[in-house]
């Protein structure tokens, strides 16, 4: 799992919030965990969220042409690079906007 975080990191992945410190603990059972301090975020708007909503529902395909939300083709963008770095964890809790630009806070859902 660190890996795969720690390459992501590395490649200073636009779509990726910046993290400044990533690190692991492990417990008395031997079970890994990870934390990460991460960039101060900006929340998305309510057209946002749900319009993250409805791409990211069951049936979704890449070229899927979303009606009524006008002036969302950044956002729209933003999604297919995000199905195309196979981000399995997609949904609108794990999307902020960062100096203007969408990016990615769970970098959990790389796995």
């Amino acid at each position: 799992m660190i890996k795969i975080i720690t390459k992501q990191l590395k490649e200073k992945n636009p779509l990726i919030v910046p993290v400044y410190q990533l690190g692991t603990i492990v417990d008395d059972h031997g079970q890994m965990s990870y934390f990460y301090d991460m960039a101060k975020c900006q929340p998305l708007t309510k057209a946002e969220s749900k319009f993250i909503k409805r791409r990211s529902g069951f049936g979704c395909t890449l070229n899927e042409k979303i009606v009524n939300f006008p002036g969302k083709k950044a956002l729209s963008e933003f999604l297919d690079k995000a199905y195309k770095l196979k981000y399995y964890d997609l949904h609108y809790n794990n999307v902020m906007k960062y100096e203007g630009r969408y990016v990615l806070i769970d970098l959990e859902g790389f796995f």
